[in-house]
Parts: C-alpha cells; structure tokens; sequence
C-alpha cells in the first residue's frame, strides 16, 4: 500500500495514455498466478480537513495514523490518471484498505481520472474533509463503490459505477454522518452529480443506502439494477435531518434523477413508512423508468 501521512504531499500524476497502476504482482509478466483483489493494499491520503471525529481521528487501518484538523483548503498534492486494482488487503481482522481511503482530505488537493479495479473493499471511502474528485470509476468493486463517515463534505462530479456481473458488491453509495453520533458535527452533506450506478452483482444491495444521519445534495443520478432496492432510507436521525416530505431542510435530497430496480424504495428501521418513496416522489425530476 501506499500512505500519503497528515501534512505531507505527493504529486502522483499520471497521463490519459499513460495512468499510474498500482497493482498486484501477479499482474506483472511471469507470473504463475492470477491476480485476486486483496493482493494488495491500497492508496491512502491522511490530510488535516476537517471531520467529526476530531481531534482524535484514526485510520481503521494503522492506528497509527492520524488524520484532521481545520484546514478545509487543506492541500495533499496531486493525484491524477491512477488506477487502483485488485486491492483491500486484510492486515487483521476488520484492518484492511479501500481501494482509495481519503482521511480528511482537503480542497486543495487535486484528485482526478480515478479508477478502482476489482477491489476486495471500498471503490472509494472518505473519512471526513472537504475532497473534491472529478471523474472516478469503480469497477467490480467488493464492497460499496462510494462510501463517506466522518462529516465528509466535499463534492465528486462524474462518476461511473459498474457492478454487473461481478462478486461481492454492497452498496452504490453507502453514506453516513458518524457511527458513534449521527448527529455529529460537522455533518456529512457532500454535493454528488453526473453518477451512473450499474448494479447486478451477486451482492449489490442498494444504489442509495442513506443512514447514520447522512445528509447530501445529488443531482443528475441513474440508478439500476441493484437487489435489494434503489434508494433506502435507515435510522431516525437521517429522516429527522432531512425532515418531511412536504418541507425538505435540504440537508438531504435528490433531483433530476431516474431510478429502475425490482424494489426501487426501502424503508430502514425507525423512518416512517413509506417515507424513501415519498423523498424520491417529493423532488423535482425525478423519475422511475425501464433502464434494462
């Protein structure tokens, strides 16, 4: 794996032609195996943005690495053009890597041309910060595809999510405010649009799975194919901070959008029955089609 620590840089940039590859050995010519997601670690940033967690936050993966503060413009370098393949290496038991794992990574860091391949975790987890990724693609990832905790509160505009065919596979988006505090501030409200989330692996649950007091503003979002719903909607505080159907906070929506899976709404525990149908139903745009 490799490790960006809290108050360093790296410049990792990469051409259309010509991306950076980080890798499984037995990738490489002459090997006498197939590559298999976590052969390998991943890509890590740990910057000093800020996050819910502060002061004491701590990668899940090293205790020993540290990560947040309350710099917003934070500055980590840049990474552009780089794949990511066949990475979620188990270090110990619930210790293991995100294809891309961005620790309260801030705005001023570049971050674009992105691709996970056939990760055994996470496409992408952010842990807090205010990120901003331009162009990110997740293929046959083994866990959710984009996935935030922590009080993220970047943006992320062009996304491609394929989970067709593939093993593994959980959510498009998992999205969560704190698993301590769902309530936590700063609260998690990233701004999502131009996203395409291809479901239909042996275990893609749902596009959205929305919890933990998540908030978020998606725009311009196609959803499809996923098994166990298109958009759910879980716990008390999420509902709470996204409010009724007929006076949204805006901390929580979703617009111009279509959506198109066997069972397209879910309720979770706690939020009111059929109140993912009415949100979806309540904004401007949004619409249920035939995408197969």
């Amino acid at each position: 794996h490799l490790a960006v620590s809290r108050g360093s840089k790296i410049f990792a940039e990469g051409a259309r032609n010509a991306p950076i590859i980080l890798t499984s050995p037995f990738e490489l010519p002459g090997s006498t195996q197939p590559p298999q997601s976590k052969d390998i670690g991943g890509f890590v940033i740990s910057g000093k943005a800020p996050a819910n967690c502060n002061p004491n936050c701590t990668a899940e993966w090293d205790p020993t690495n540290k990560y947040g503060g309350t710099d917003a413009a934070d500055n980590s370098g840049v990474v552009r053009y780089m794949q990511v393949r066949y990475a979620g290496y188990i270090f110990t038991t619930n210790r293991e890597l995100n294809s891309f794992t961005f620790n309260a990574v801030g705005t001023g860091t570049t971050l674009e041309y992105l691709q996970s391949y056939r990760g055994g975790d996470d496409g992408v987890e952010f842990f807090g910060g205010t990120a901003n990724v331009r162009n990110f693609v997740d293929s046959c990832g083994g866990d959710d595809s984009i996935d935030w905790d922590e009080g993220y509160s970047g943006k992320m505009q062009f996304a491609l999510v394929n989970q067709r065919g593939c093993d593994g596979q959980d959510h498009g988006f998992e999205s969560a405010n704190s698993p301590t505090n769902f309530d936590a501030t700063p609260r998690a409200r990233p701004s999502i649009a131009n996203v395409t989330l291809r479901g239909g692996g042996g275990g893609s649950r749902d596009a959205f799975n929305l919890k933990e007091g998540t908030g978020g503003n998606f725009w311009n979002v196609i959803a499809t194919g996923f098994t166990r719903a298109c958009i759910g909607i879980e716990g008390v505080p999420t509902q709470t901070a996204s409010g009724p159907t007929t006076a949204l906070t805006g901390v929580l929506t979703l617009q111009n959008s279509v959506i198109d899976c066997t069972t397209n709404f879910r309720t979770g525990t706690g939020v009111t029955a059929g109140y993912a149908q009415a949100w979806f139903e309540a904004q401007p745009g949004n619409s249920v089609a035939s995408l197969a």
